[in-house]
This record gives structure tokens, sequence and C-alpha cells, in this order.
């Protein structure tokens, strides 16, 4: 499966199939946000928190190809990420596109 933000595949001719859609839902533990209030306020990275966004992207653009795969694409076009933030520490991480066809 081909994963791209391009809006084409570079030597291939595509019909699109629809858009495609994986997300990821996680809350981030109240004591993790304190230390991540102290870290920014320090300048530092917080760490546990970029490893957790990193795996809800993976997490969200995998559950983006299987519903490619679910309609039998060959590829992903025009991936685009969004976050959104629900409440008191609930995230979601979105992972979106063209689900494409070679022809």
């Amino acid at each position: 499966m081909i994963i791209a933000s391009s809006n084409t595949i570079e030597g291939k001719k595509i019909e699109t199939l629809g858009m495609v859609q994986g997300s990821y839902v996680f809350s981030r533990h109240a004591a993790h946000d304190l230390a991540a209030g102290v870290k920014n306020f320090a300048g530092c990275e917080n760490k546990l928190l970029t490893k957790v966004s990193t795996e809800a992207r993976i997490e969200a653009c995998n559950r983006m190809a299987e519903r490619a795969k679910d309609l039998n694409a060959d590829a992903v076009c025009a991936v685009r990420y969004a976050g959104s933030s629900y409440g008191e520490g609930i995230v979601e991480v979105a992972c979106y596109g063209t689900a494409v066809k070679f022809v």
C-alpha cells in the first residue's frame, strides 16, 4: 500500500475510490500533563508525550490504510493529519486521504 501526501502517484494512472480515514483517541494522564507543563516552562521536550503522539499518528495511518484495503485500493493519495482535543486531556489524531486504484 502506497501512502502519499501528493495528489497523484508518479507514473501511475489512478481511479478514485473515495475518502478513507483512521483515527486514534487517547487520554493523557494528569501527571504527564503536569510534567509536560514543567518541561515546556523549562524549554525541554517531553519525550513521553512525543512518543505517545508519534504512536498515535502511526496507528491512525495504519487504520486509514486498512479502510483503503477494504476498498481494494492500491494507494492513498493526498494524505493529511488532523488533531482535536476533547475536554481534559482527551486527544484524537486523525489521518485521512483519497483511496485510489491503479488503472
